[in-house]
């Protein structure tokens, strides 16, 4: 199922100086781990707030937002919004070979982006700024019957297990009790929380009962790609039939997936 349909236009590069530096390309290394995921090229915003990244994969199935406030970086000098467009494929390769605790600037002049990471070598990178059309997207805004905080490695679990038998996952709550559920013809399973988990999730649900579907496949690209993110927990919101909400923080950072139903 399609998440949404978006109005397109050709991205407006914005000639505008911006400059951001940090003690550790940590950050940078675990966001371009996520996205590359997803995306093979993607707009990042760079505002006075922070940086900004809002996507939907080529297939339309699922939407990614990621997000950095601006405090956590050592140096932030944004005056105006900044749309930037860059191949991910390029960007991740330059970090990839960077170390944890290498200091890195980027700053951004005309038409190009400069990249320069310090460590015991001094590496200077300068990339162009790729012609992309711009998506018009925001946020999805849904009226989500159901949410609850789960644990990581638990929804990890859920999924390995899951994968064995089927690539559909179920998740069924009723009566505020929350179950998982893969069913093929012939072979089933079902994965219910122990007394010791139960007591961190904390279902608020409008309704009695709650089922949809999703892909397995998807949802373990998400916990795989959370796995550098200090986040212990997932934030999931859903509803009947409804795309599902998983969200990720660890301090100033924050990481969204909206993933379709299988109808």
């Amino acid at each position: 199922v399609c998440l949404s349909s978006l109005i397109v236009r050709r991205q407006k590069r914005d000639y505008l100086k911006m400059k951001i530096s940090h003690s550790s390309c940590k950050v940078i290394k675990n966001s371009l781990n996520i996205l590359k995921e997803f995306l093979d090229e993607t707009i990042f915003l760079f505002s006075t707030k922070g940086i900004g990244i809002a996507d939907m994969d080529v297939s339309k199935t699922i939407f990614i937002s990621l997000k950095i406030k601006k405090e956590e970086f050592n140096i932030y000098n944004v005056e105006q919004d900044i749309k930037i467009a860059l191949s991910l494929t390029e960007i991740n390769e330059i970090f990839k070979k960077a170390k944890e605790d290498e200091a890195f600037t980027i700053e951004a002049d005309k038409d190009k982006i400069s990249i320069e990471i310090k460590g015991d070598t001094i590496r200077r990178y300068n990339l162009p700024l790729i012609d992309m059309e711009y998506k018009d997207i925001n946020e999805p805004a849904y009226n989500f019957k159901t949410s609850f905080t789960l644990p990581k490695n638990i929804l990890q679990q859920v999924v390995d297990n899951g994968l064995i038998l089927s690539n559909e996952l179920i998740i069924n709550i009723r009566d505020k009790k929350l179950g998982f559920a893969v069913q093929e013809t012939n072979k089933s399973a079902t994965f219910e929380m122990s007394d010791l988990v139960y007591k961190s999730i904390g279902i608020i649900s409008s309704e009695s009962e709650i089922t949809s579907k999703y892909s397995l496949e998807w949802l373990d690209k998400i916990c795989k790609s959370m796995n550098p993110i200090a986040s212990e927990c997932c934030f999931i919101e859903l509803g009947n039939d409804f795309p599902i909400k998983l969200t990720f923080k660890d301090g100033n950072f924050r990481s969204t997936f909206y993933l379709g139903p299988r109808i």
